[in-house]
């Protein structure tokens, strides 16, 4: 789940990664609750460690985010949607 804002999420995404931004995330995290594993990304990693903890505290279980965010992942050379 990226949590950018949808503006941010329309430059560069990774394939197949959803969009649930940090400014609705307290609205809609419900909508994660039935995930096996959800795994959160944001442009650096300080948001998606926010919500990683937050979902934490709400009970969900096998949580994590990409250290680095989007930043780490296109600078590992790894594929993008533009």
């Amino acid at each position: 789940m990226d949590v950018r804002e949808r503006e941010e999420f329309a430059k560069a995404r990774v394939e197949g990664v959803e969009n649930l931004p940090m400014s609705e995330f307290v609205l809609h995290w419900d909508t994660l609750a039935g995930a096996s594993r959800i795994f959160l990304v944001c442009d650096v990693g300080s948001r998606s460690l926010v919500a990683a903890e937050t979902l934490m505290r709400l009970g969900l279980a096998h949580v994590g985010d990409l250290a680095g965010g989007m930043r780490a992942w296109v600078g590992s050379g790894l594929p993008i949607i533009r």
